[in-house]
């Protein structure tokens, strides 16, 4: 196949390509991707630890009772159960998050967050902020909120 540029594409295709909606997918990808490679850089230059793992912290800190269970960290986190098994392992090993059976639910498990992961959280969240508030400085707060309500009806 050789590269014919625009003028080779059928009229079917060059609608799809330059469809209004296919172009805002491709700017919400290009912003996701902007916002998390600065945050990630941030987090692993400040505090050591990769945008994803400040994610699995955040989530634990923020649910009731400061812990989940492995089933919905996955939710959580779009992973497999046994996805996020692995990937939580290389946490454990590092010292940020601890697994407990759970009392009341022989079959589950529990991750809570330790001391060491507490105190990296505290460092990572103003990290985070400041990342955050750096790259949407361009946007108003009236910008921001419109953003923030159209986001929500997405999820």
């Amino acid at each position: 196949m050789t590269d014919t540029g625009r003028e080779g594409l059928s009229p079917a295709m060059t609608t799809a390509v330059f469809d209004e909606r296919v172009q805002q997918f491709g700017h919400l990808l290009e912003v996701f991707t902007r916002l998390e490679r600065a945050v990630d850089a941030a987090l692993r230059e400040s505090v050591g630890i990769p945008h994803a793992w400040f994610e699995v912290l955040e989530r634990i800190a923020s649910a009731p009772d400061q812990q989940l269970t492995m089933t919905e960290l996955s939710r959580r986190l779009a992973l497999t159960s046994g996805g996020v098994t692995r990937f939580l392992d290389r946490i454990v090993d590092a010292g940020y998050i601890t697994r407990t059976e759970s009392p009341t639910d022989r079959r589950a498990t529990l991750a809570r967050l330790s001391d060491t992961g507490w105190a990296t959280l505290a460092d990572a969240l103003t990290v985070h902020t400041a990342v955050i508030e750096e790259l949407l400085a361009p946007l108003s707060e009236q910008e921001r909120d419109a953003l923030d309500r159209t986001l929500l009806k997405l999820l």
